[in-house]
């Protein structure tokens, strides 16, 4: 997690040297928007600015332990109770502001919902809920590089720890306590957040690559931190028509245990209050579309849908197995390119001729 650096040095030596122009990139394409579930703030042309709206959707049931399914009773033969299903929504707010031909700054608020259904052995339920403000993101995007149809940004991003993690809730014994770690709304933490968004275009085909990773700088004033966690995303797009575009997506994402633990919560008493159960790899494939008008009446408006499925899952559990995950997004963009600063515009290579020794 710590080498996150060295991954934008070995894009940029994949490429060779960089160009001072961007490519022809066809910005009007409904394919020129990232997939719906890709949160990539990638740099704009100066002039241009936008607001997004993105709503997520993460479903959770069933039980592994590694890459082994488990049923409750197998659970509840160790805990007192056992989580059943989860479900996780997000509600996200999102501008982007070009400060120059290079640089764009963006800022990111979310309002989040979690509920989850526990089970005790006696086979009593209760649902569980938090819902509020999540942490707030923000920082910069800068265009780096290009070559041809490639182009490459890098982001460095803050994450500011403005969500809860003392959410409560009443239990089956109508006794209100700290809820368990994955219905916290916030990490606690200040967390830095580089990544790298490679983008290539060519005829009808699009695609792109997201290596983003989470890296906690210290504790929280519970006692813990999430852990560092490296989530990476592939995809393919084609266009379709002048204002459709489908994609399909990889996602995989490596999440460690929690560092520390919350005196408040006793891992003995549940899977999902035990800092030594949260790790494991993931990976979803996911199908989307893009829907887009250049021009009008709607022209700079953007909606994409994207839904998928896991077809990995090993997890340091009992976990909960995630089930699918939704994402709805919409873009308003703004304001038209300005002409280019001269450092980033092609220059024209003088002429080898001199006009002494021109041919008559």
């Amino acid at each position: 997690m710590r080498r996150f650096p060295v991954l934008a040095v070995a894009l940029l030596s994949l490429f060779g040297n960089a160009g001072s122009a961007r490519p022809a990139w066809e910005a009007g394409r409904p394919d020129s928007e990232l997939p719906a579930g890709v949160g990539a703030s990638y740099s704009y042309p100066a002039g241009r600015w936008s607001l997004e709206y993105r709503y997520e959707r993460l479903s959770f049931g069933g039980l592994r332990d590694g890459e082994k399914d488990l049923v409750p009773a197998q659970v509840l033969a160790d805990f007192p109770a056992v989580m059943t299903e989860m479900d996780a929504e997000t509600h996200v707010l999102r501008a982007r502001y070009a400060l120059g031909d290079r640089w764009t700054v963006f800022s990111l608020f979310s309002f989040a919902l979690r509920s989850m259904e526990v089970r005790t052995r006696e086979g009593r339920k209760v649902r569980l809920d938090s819902e509020g403000a999540g942490d707030w993101h923000t920082g910069l995007s800068r265009f780096l590089y290009e070559n041809g149809p490639h182009e490459l940004h890098l982001e460095a991003g803050l994450g500011l720890p403005t969500g809860s993690i003392d959410e409560k809730d009443r239990w089956i014994d109508g006794a209100r306590r700290k809820l368990p770690y994955p219905l916290q709304l916030g990490s606690g933490t200040f967390d830095l957040r580089p990544a790298v968004v490679y983008l290539g275009m060519q005829g009808p085909w699009s695609w792109g690559l997201y290596p983003a990773g989470t890296l906690r700088l210290g504790k929280n004033s519970a006692g813990y931190d999430l852990g560092d966690t490296l989530e990476v995303s592939g995809w393919a797009a084609r266009k379709w028509t002048p204002w459709l575009s489908t994609s399909l997506r990889f996602s995989a994402e490596i999440r460690p245990n929690i560092r520390g633990r919350d005196a408040d919560l006793d891992p003995a008493s549940l899977p999902a209050a035990d800092p030594d159960r949260m790790g494991g790899e993931r990976v979803d494939l996911l199908f989307g579309f893009q829907l887009s008008r250049a021009r009008g009446f709607l022209g700079g408006h953007r909606l994409g849908l994207e839904a998928g499925l896991p077809v990995h899952e090993s997890l340091e559990g009992p976990q909960l197995e995630r089930d699918w995950r939704l994402y709805l997004a919409w873009r308003k963009t703004f304001g038209e390119p300005v002409p280019q600063a001269p450092k980033r515009m092609a220059r024209p290579q003088p002429s080898t001729t001199s006009p002494a020794t021109k041919s008559p």
